[in-house]
């Protein structure tokens, strides 16, 4: 599987020697096993010319339907290739891994620059022969999902978004996590004349998440093209750690809430692809260069952060008792106010005083849990959380907290992209709460 990346590439034409060594470069630097080659302006005997004389080793496949269009090339030793379905703007076959008990479908698209001539592509896509197995979609779409995908030029119309994004609501496949520039081509004007545009693109389905670990595509910019290429690379198998359970507050509406919760000791429901996607895989250093070590963007952004929230620090002097006692000082009546014990009701009216939706610590348990079974468990946690303003002890499992990153950016890139939230359990949130009471006293 290291050698297995994944190239779509819009070339605009594959005639000049030089082309053909870049993309031959891009192919051996990042160990593509199978890349599709879009717009090749090549057809019937230059395409085999050119794949005998230039690139050896790979195998090829094109045909009187996509030539010129779409030229797929792959590793013969890694992989087989069996073409399903064809088209002008749309190639579909079933790839078999050598040695690997895998198999995927991959569907190469090069979609017509005419809105109408279009609607075939998303037609086809929408019935794709395919059987529940991983599938990926990728290429050079020539169309538009979301109103910021063009820079410059005229506005984009909700026209022109319709048919893609009809074909998106239907839920068979979602845009793969992508680093690097927004925008994958540009008209290379000068100037106000200047456009760029987001026209390829990586989609994949569920089973595509279950078949390979956490990946991602690439965009990077070559000079000679006006196209960016794109490489999906699969991520290694690295333990990155459990994800958090989290109670959420809409299972409480269940009828048999209270049953469900004390017969499940432990229910982790999560949404695969969000966590995908919420992965931190690399980072952009200070040559530009991508690293995607996991042992150097763990310790990158450990550092980072480590760095950002400081040190512990003490007290620097002893209080000085004379200097207090010349100003206000509270009466008798005041001090034995504060030192009265905590009672149930003040931990429950703290507790119920915290926000539903908060979001929880460690534990994965928020406020909403905790009210929803106050009835059953109230008493339990109100012992625990007294026991503290008695011992002045706290479990240091309760004081764990979750350092969240939240993007400031839709591709962050390092670091400082990220804003830091500290996720505390709740509990700690409720004895923060009463302890806070004693200021207002």
């Amino acid at each position: 599987m290291d050698n297995n990346n994944t190239l779509s590439w819009n070339v605009r034409g594959l005639n000049s020697k030089n082309k053909q060594q870049v993309i031959l470069d891009v192919c051996g630097n990042n160990k593509v096993g199978i890349g599709a080659l879009i717009e090749t302006k090549l057809k019937g005997d230059r395409i085999r010319d050119l794949m005998n004389s230039s690139f050896v080793g790979w195998k090829f496949y094109s045909s009187s339907v996509v030539e010129g269009c779409i030229l797929l090339i792959w590793k013969a030793h890694m992989m087989k290739i069996e073409v399903i379905q064809e088209t002008s703007q749309l190639l579909h076959c079933r790839v078999s891994l050598v040695g690997v008990n895998l198999t995927y479908f991959l569907s190469v698209v090069y979609g017509s620059n005419q809105l109408e001539t279009r609607k075939s592509l998303w037609s086809n896509l929408a019935n794709v022969q395919r059987p529940v197995t991983p599938w990926l979609i990728m290429g050079d779409f020539n169309a538009v999902f979301y109103v910021d995908d063009r820079l410059g030029g005229r506005s984009i119309s909700v026209k022109e978004m319709e048919d893609a994004r009809h074909w998106l609501a239907l839920g068979e496949a979602t845009e793969m996590k992508t680093l690097g520039p927004k925008y994958t081509w540009t008209n290379k004007q000068d100037g106000g004349a200047r456009i760029y545009s987001k026209m390829d693109r990586v989609f994949s389905n569920d089973s595509w998440f279950d078949s390979f670990p956490l990946p991602v595509s690439y965009v990077q910019w070559d000079v000679i093209y006006d196209h960016c290429y794109l490489l999906i690379k699969q991520g290694d198998f690295h333990s990155r750690g459990v994800k958090p359970f989290q109670f959420f507050n809409m299972w409480a509406v269940h009828e048999n809430s209270r049953k469900l919760f004390f017969i499940i000791a432990y229910f982790h429901a999560s949404l695969k692809k969000r966590q995908l996607s919420n992965h931190i895989i690399s980072y952009v250093d200070a040559n530009e260069c991508f690293v995607e070590d996991y042992a150097k963007v763990v310790d990158y952004y450990f550092h980072h952060f480590k760095n950002h929230l400081g040190n512990a620090s003490r007290a620097s002097g002893q209080i000085d008792s004379k200097c207090i006692s010349n100003g206000p000082v509270l009466s008798l009546d005041d001090q034995l106010h504060l030192i009265k014990p905590f009672t149930y009701h003040e931990v429950r009216s703290a507790m119920f005083s915290i926000n539903s939706v908060k979001i929880p610590g460690l534990d994965g348990y928020g406020a909403g849990f905790f009210k929803v079974l106050w009835k059953d468990i109230g008493k339990e946690i109100s012992v625990a959380i007294l026991d503290f303003f008695i011992s002045g002890k706290i479990p240091s499992a309760l004081n764990d907290t979750i350092l969240s990153l939240i993007p400031k950016v839709d591709q962050p890139s390092n670091a400082t992209e990220y804003r830091s939230i500290a996720c505390c359990n709740t509990f700690y949130k409720c004895f923060v709460t009463v302890w806070q009471w004693i200021s207002l006293l």
